[in-house]
């Protein structure tokens, strides 16, 4: 063993001085391999930070787990207050059951704001230690007498706060309510779906005294006012699956009870991609793979590249290698000598990666973050012992990859030399050298091609996306209600009173609808055909509109009528087409009916009929229309029947306003008139239709940028390979100009020597991209794979790049003087 780590001592010692004798090349391998290492590590830490990881800050975060209720479909949903705390102290799989639930609160001297309701037992289960103060407890979450205490979020305390620690037992008023603050939450908490962006910890009970009401009890009472995310501890030696098995027969049991339909469970860690209906995302896992292929493409690049630049260095080494040779070297010697500088060499770029890797998912989450948001990095993004790793790892292989091949060939051409067959050796060098270049080459236009196709179908799907409904001239018009003051019935009087004063405005088209049409979130229920049990029930979306919505979004009927006034609060509603495809293929469905499960304390089983089929709408070109139906009711009354269900009353409905009413002013004005607490906020729903087609465009531009980087890399190595070319032909070229050889034969030959590798590499690129372009089909709506604009594109930019890097080495070896050739040894 310790001749062993004498030898890789020395081996060390001496690829670090032959490094240091060649500066130049030792900094550029590092910096291509470092930041193609670094891509691939970035990635790599996203995913680990944002998917894979549990929640920071946690004690044994192995034994904590995530709860999770199936519902009717066999989906995951979340669970009621109600039914975390039935679940406590009755599970004989779990120390102990905790729940939180995120709200909207109006903070004092800060506006609006978030809070997460969390259950007095929660950050002791969780293990958590407050950064100053106390931590919520049980005492403090007591029902019936909540204590009006809260914790201020590291990130709130530190940003609007000063990181001032004698705000700890002052007041912080909520919604009009003095809390007193307890303690700062710790900062390694990162809880990132429920806690995301959260302002303030409240006990779960203190939601009755910012909000007292119905809706408040409903919350802290009712098993079905859903939904709130469950999380608990294991008992020692207990395995989820145990866990799981269990708190199915008792979800059954209590649902059973509550006179709800029969439920299980699912049981999952705190990862993200560990969580039911996460893991499978087909729309995440197409996006990951392909950024993936595309990092890998650009590291095997790099390697080509760093391959021939080493080859280049290692033949200018030859004499030294020869002497080592001839001094009793064996080629096993030779060999573990060169691949121990490719070692040293993949280490230092590792390094540069780690550090790559460090800060640039910090740069991109500050580019696409939400500039109305104050955070900017709201994961716990960071290389961990797993991403140092995978970076070692990676950059070994980089190594061996790019530094085996020109090891092999110079041992062989030192021991071909000995025997006399320098020239067979050169053959073979050139071949490698060729070889590399052309695989940067086809890669390179692999990558170009398919970023261009994906740029041109982007915008292309930009130019020709229809969300199915006008947004020309229309504004969507949403509301903040005043939430201590108003309670259901001061909410309905309200929107009547604005329906009236809407009408009463000369010249205006207005609707009234549960969601913005623009909105990615939308109110769900679950349905059966007539005569089907339970079991088949089937998730659809829905929207209650005003019974002149579709007319005034213009969205076309394909079968049977529309709403008239005597429609609203009536069974009847319109479905969309992927509705009647789901519920009725091959069939009619005007006039069939559907069962579906009322809101409210019931939640019984009523009819609908069907009275028509309207068109697919849809607010992203890259989304598939979905179930979904339209009620009809009636402005001030049951279009807020969904505040009940979800108890922030600024859940309020979106007025859609076409006409002279349809601006800032007389909106404002209106609703000054009916209650000046009312905020609101207008947005016309082009800027909408804008913003969507925006969004489109992220993947193509990190698909473009891919390419870029992938062509400059290439670039670079012709560069390399036709400077050398020059270098190693000096005094060819010397003869041949010194017998009368006009230059542009002397740029023959210099460019002929490898053109044929570049070609190739051409060839196969496209092919390449070919098959790429296949698998992308579903991304360049409707965009050919043979898009004659992206290929010219991408066939200018070689060409571009092909002369730049050859116009150096081709006007340098037109200039050499044939005297001074000559004297070239």
């Amino acid at each position: 063993m310790t001749l062993w780590l004498d030898a890789l001592r020395s081996d060390v010692a001496c690829a670090l001085r032959g490094l240091r004798r060649s500066p130049a090349v030792t900094t550029t391998v590092v910096i291509v391999l470092g930041a193609a290492i670094g891509l691939n590590a970035t990635l790599f830490t996203v995913i680990a930070g944002v998917a894979w990881r549990p929640w920071g800050g946690v004690t044994d975060p192995g034994a904590v787990i995530r709860i999770y209720a199936k519902d009717p479909s066999g989906q995951p949903n979340g669970l009621s207050l109600t039914d975390a705390r039935a679940l406590a102290g009755r599970a004989t799989t779990l120390l102990s059951v905790g729940a939180m639930r995120g709200d909207s609160v109006d903070i004092k001297g800060i506006g609006a704001a978030r809070a997460l309701l969390i259950t007095g037992n929660l950050m002791d289960l969780l293990g958590l230690a407050p950064t100053l103060g106390r931590r919520i407890v049980s005492d403090d979450d007591r029902p019936g007498s909540p204590a009006p205490v809260a914790m201020l979020a590291h990130t709130t305390w530190v940003q609007r706060f000063g990181g001032d620690p004698r705000i700890v037992g002052s007041q912080l008023w909520l919604d009009d309510v003095p809390f007193t603050v307890i303690g700062i939450a710790p900062a390694n908490f990162e809880a990132a779906e429920p806690a995301y962006d959260i302002d303030v910890f409240l006990p779960a009970g203190a939601f009755a005294l910012i909000k007292p009401g119905a809706d408040a009890l409903r919350l802290l009472s009712d098993p079905r006012a859903c939904c709130a995310d469950v999380v608990a501890r294991l008992r020692p030696g207990v395995t989820r699956a145990q866990a799981a098995a269990e708190l199915s027969v008792m979800s059954r049991e209590w649902t059973a009870m509550s006179g709800l339909p029969a439920r299980g469970a699912f049981v999952s860690d705190t990862a993200l991609l560990s969580q039911p209906g996460r893991s499978n995302s087909p729309q995440a896992l197409l996006t990951a793979t392909m950024l993936a292929g595309g990092l890998v493409l650009v590291w095997l690049i790099a390697c080509a590249n760093v391959g021939n630049l080493l080859l280049s260095r290692t033949m200018g080494r030859m004499h030294e290698i020869g002497t080592r040779a001839a001094l009793g070297a064996s080629r096993v010697r030779l060999l573990r000598l060169l691949l121990t500088e490719g070692a040293v060499l993949g280490i230092l770029a590792s390094s540069a990666g780690i550090a790559v890797a460090a800060e640039l998912p910090r740069v991109l989450f500050a580019l696409v973050a939400d500039a109305s948001t104050r955070v900017q990095f709201p994961f716990p993004v960071a290389p961990d012992v797993w991403v140092l790793g995978y970076v070692i790892v990676l950059g070994l292989l980089s190594a061996l990859v790019f530094s085996l091949a020109p090891a092999m060939l110079a041992t062989s051409v030192a021991s071909r030399n000995a025997m006399g067959r320098g020239v067979e050796a050169r053959v073979h060098r050139l071949r490698l050298r060729s070889l590399l270049l052309g695989v940067q080459v086809a890669v390179s236009v692999t990558l170009l091609l398919s970023a261009g196709l994906l740029v041109r179908g982007a915008q292309l799907g930009a130019a020709s996306f229809n969300p199915g409904f006008r947004v020309a001239g229309i504004v969507a018009v949403n509301f903040l209600l005043p939430e201590r003051t108003y309670d259901r019935a001061r909410a309905t009087t309200f929107f009547a009173g604005l329906d009236r004063g809407v009408r009463s405005q000369p010249d205006t088209e207005f609707a009234f609808a549960s969601r913005d049409p623009f909105s990615l979130y939308r109110e769900g229920t679950f349905v059966r055909l007539p005569g089907d049990a339970n079991d088949r029930l089937r998730e659809v979306l829905y929207t209650d509109v005003s019974p002149n919505y579709l007319g005034l979004l213009e969205i076309p009927l394909r079968a049977g009528r529309t709403f008239s006034e005597r429609d609203t609060g009536q069974p009847a509603v319109i479905v969309n087409e992927a509705m009647a495809q789901a519920l009725w293929p091959g069939r009619d469905p005007v006039g069939q009916s559907f069962v579906m499960r009322r809101r409210g304390p019931a939640g019984e089983m009523v009819a609908q009929e069907v009275i028509g089929i309207a068109r697919n709408v849809s607010v992203s070109a890259t989304a598939l229309a979905r179930p979904m139906f339209y009620r009809a009711v009636a402005p001030g009354t049951e279009v807020l029947d969904f505040i009940g269900q979800d108890p922030r009353a600024s859940q309020a409905p979106t007025l859609l306003v076409k006409g002279r009413t349809a601006s800032a002013a007389g909106i404002r004005a209106l609703t000054a008139r009916i209650d000046s607490r009312v905020a609101v906020t207008l947005t016309p729903l082009a800027d909408q239709l804008n913003n969507a087609r925006a969004s489109m465009k992220w993947g193509p531009i990190v698909a473009a940028v891919l390419g870029a980087f992938a062509l400059l890399l290439a670039t670079v190595g012709m560069f390399g390979v036709f400077s050398y070319a020059v270098q190693q032909r000096t005094r060819e070229i010397g003869v041949r100009m010194a017998l009368g050889a006009p230059t542009a034969a002397v740029v023959r030959l210099v460019i002929a020597g490898h053109s044929r590798a570049v070609l190739a590499g051409v060839g196969a690129g496209l092919v390449g991209a070919l098959a790429a372009s296949i698998g992308l089909r579903a991304r360049l709506f409707g965009l050919s794979p043979l898009d004659p604009l992206s290929y010219a594109t991408v066939a200018l930019l070689l060409a571009a790049c092909g002369i730049a890097a050859t116009y150096v080495p081709v006007r340098r070896a037109a200039r050499i003087s044939p005297v001074v050739a000559l004297r070239t040894d």
